[in-house]
């Protein structure tokens, strides 16, 4: 890998036969290993899914960035084409060199080239993408209920049941559940390989 400045990284679509190389990075860049093979079988169909910018140092892929296609719900019940950005990471070796601006830069363009209209992030730490316009949209409770001391909300149905699944009906299940918030403001459509 090249010691010199960011004018020596290339910027540039993921090609297919390089998807696994960008996997590693992002894997790496998170401070975790690259995928094993395993691993790999199990999320390359996702990668087949994402619009796909990765940094190159030479023959050596430093960085990538992706963004899924979803519609997202918006207030009055519309539904807007959006880019759900993740897989994002720079190697450390590689940080401070503006890599990840020119990766973001890359993917919002061709993004907005294609008509689509919002952006939107999966990723852990969103404070890192304020400086490219995202902010916080929702914030998650954590609640912990001491059985001994519950009770019961006053008209509320207390039929019903629970029923363990396998982890193979999961989705089956699931999915039809939330397509049922498809209405709400800030409902995401999914991904068939989710």
């Amino acid at each position: 890998m090249s010691a010199m400045g960011e004018h020596t990284i290339s910027i540039r679509p993921t090609a297919p036969e390089d998807r696994r190389a960008a996997a590693n990075a992002v894997r790496v860049a998170l401070l975790d290993g690259p995928p094993d093979d395993e691993l790999w079988a199990k999320h390359e169909k996702r990668w087949q899914t994402l619009r796909s910018f990765s940094a190159w140092d030479g023959d050596a892929c430093v960085g990538h960035v992706g963004g899924f296609g979803v519609d997202t719900t918006v207030p009055g019940g519309g539904q807007v084409p959006t880019m759900a950005v993740t897989s994002a990471g720079v190697l450390p070796t590689h940080v401070g060199r503006g890599i990840f601006r020119r990766l973001m830069d890359a993917l919002h363009g061709d993004a907005r080239a294609d008509g689509v209209v919002m952006a939107s992030l999966r990723a852990s730490e969103s404070t890192i993408y304020e400086r490219f316009g995202y902010g916080l949209a929702g914030e998650a409770v954590t609640a912990t209920v001491d059985a001994a001391r519950a009770t019961p909300l006053h008209g509320a149905d207390l039929g019903g049941s629970f029923e363990l699944l396998a982890p193979a009906d999961l989705h089956a299940t699931v999915r039809p559940i939330y397509e049922r918030a498809t209405g709400r403001p800030g409902h995401i459509s999914r991904p068939d390989w989710i």
